[in-house]
């Protein structure tokens, strides 16, 4: 089916597994300590529960697409309570921002 000189371009074969509950925990867990830097960066804390962690894996993945959606479940869900919070309570530097299910799920 395929020529010769496709066939030839190929060095290697690379299998992809469905990733599991540990795997996207890791990819949250990344995403999460990405956004808590940049927070860092504006001289404020971020401190996420576990609760908030699992129902961004529950909303943010899709059998078929893995973990593409949990970039925009951690931006649609976390980023928006925590700026809603900056803007609404101001808080002074050196403040640790907690965002529980019951800010997510407002």
């Amino acid at each position: 089916i395929f020529s010769p000189e496709l066939l030839n371009r190929f060095d290697g074969v690379i299998v992809f597994h469905s990733l599991n509950r540990g795997h996207l925990k890791k990819v949250a867990g990344l995403q999460i300590n990405s956004l808590k830097e940049r927070v860092r960066q504006k001289g404020l804390e971020i401190e996420v529960s576990q609760e908030v962690i699992a129902y961004l894996i529950e909303t943010g993945t899709d059998p078929k697409f893995g973990a593409r959606a949990l970039n925009r479940a951690v931006q649609e869900n976390l980023e928006k309570v925590i700026a809603e919070k900056i803007i609404n309570e101001a808080p002074s530097p050196g403040t640790t921002l907690n965002v529980s299910i019951d800010d997510i799920k407002k």
